[in-house]
């Protein structure tokens, strides 16, 4: 009978834990929510978040590819910005929401999935950088740390869905060019693991050659990019 009693205690303040956990779950959500999406027009768009809405609505996907040359990006935010030229009306607001949906998907696998303390990830998500500078200046970088933060989150089963994380590097990388360095780093380590266990230790090389068709059109990509790259002079 002790025992018994002993058992529903500790249940009950496991469950009293849980609770508390969602609340506070639910309540950093919605601060965010409310700090970054509620928070009005404090930023006036320059040339530099519009300017990819132009390029979107004007240009294919080859020419779009071309000019990244003079970028210094990759196509993918052009490409995802590029269903929604077709409704002008929807300029330049769109660009708002869009950058901040990346934003707040990136927060929620951080806050989720971060394998550390919740006080600090709390501290972390109400940073500048991740209260300011992500969710509201509309650019390319949202996209990209999301992506990078959905390639942690997989990390550990990288081997076991090695087409899904080569996929998921190949869209990391065209993105930005720190998304892209970002990316190179995980596939270093993406390559050594497959090899190591597929073809090292498996000997099953048909796992491997998807994955590294992938990578090798990803680096393709990237050098079809940024190939002879044109930057701009100023004269001071």
């Amino acid at each position: 009978m002790l025992n018994l009693e002993q058992n529903f205690e500790t249940v009950n303040k496991l469950f009293i834990k849980y609770k508390i956990n969602i609340v506070i779950d639910i309540l950093v959500i919605i601060l965010f929510i409310a700090l970054t999406l509620c928070n009005g027009d404090i930023k006036k768009y320059n040339t530099d978040e519009l300017w990819p809405w132009d390029i979107a609505a004007d240009l294919n996907f080859f020419e779009i590819i071309k000019l990244m040359r003079y970028e210094g990006h990759t196509f993918l935010w052009f490409l995802v910005l590029k269903p929604f030229t077709y409704f002008q009306n929807l300029y330049p607001f769109i660009i708002k929401y869009i950058n901040w949906l990346f934003a707040f998907l990136a927060v929620c696998i951080f806050y989720f999935k971060a394998p550390i303390n919740k006080f600090i990830k709390i501290l972390i998500i109400f940073s500048t950088p991740f209260l300011v500078n992500f969710p509201v200046e509309a650019r390319c970088y949202s996209i990209g740390l999301f992506l990078l933060f959905v390639l942690t989150a997989l990390y550990k089963n990288k081997s076991k869905y090695p087409i899904i994380y080569s996929v998921l590097i190949f869209l990391t990388a065209n993105t930005s060019l720190m998304a892209a360095a970002g990316a190179f780093s995980f596939t270093c380590l993406f390559l050594y693991e497959i090899i190591k266990k597929y073809i090292i230790e498996d000997k099953n090389y048909k796992n491997v050659i998807l994955p590294c068709l992938i990578l090798l059109l990803c680096a393709f990509s990237l050098f079809a990019q940024w190939h002879n790259p044109i930057y701009p002079e100023y004269s001071g």
